[in-house]
């Protein structure tokens, strides 16, 4: 699918992959996730991947929280490798 000349199926490809990699590995818990009734959503795998793909401002979020996490740990990496 990442190879398709359709751009949205680009896109959604490209979603799907970061949807599966985030919900796996980028998000062990999380507190405060609620429901369009107010009610608190248990973590899950399957749940954050939904939500990661259904909801574009969620999946930026997490995206962008991850990136930051990145940086830190690069940082922290060269501080004491000294490079």
């Amino acid at each position: 699918e990442l190879n398709s000349a359709d751009d949205v199926v680009n896109e959604q490809a490209y979603v799907n992959l970061w949807a599966d990699v985030l919900a796996d590995t980028g998000i062990i818990s999380w507190k405060g996730i609620v429901d369009d009734e107010g009610n608190e959503l248990a973590f899950s795998p399957q749940t954050a991947r939904e939500l990661l793909v259904e909801l574009e401002d969620f999946r930026n979020e997490v995206f962008a929280a991850a990136q930051d996490r990145s940086r830190i740990a690069y940082d922290k990496v060269d501080a004491v490798t000294k490079n």
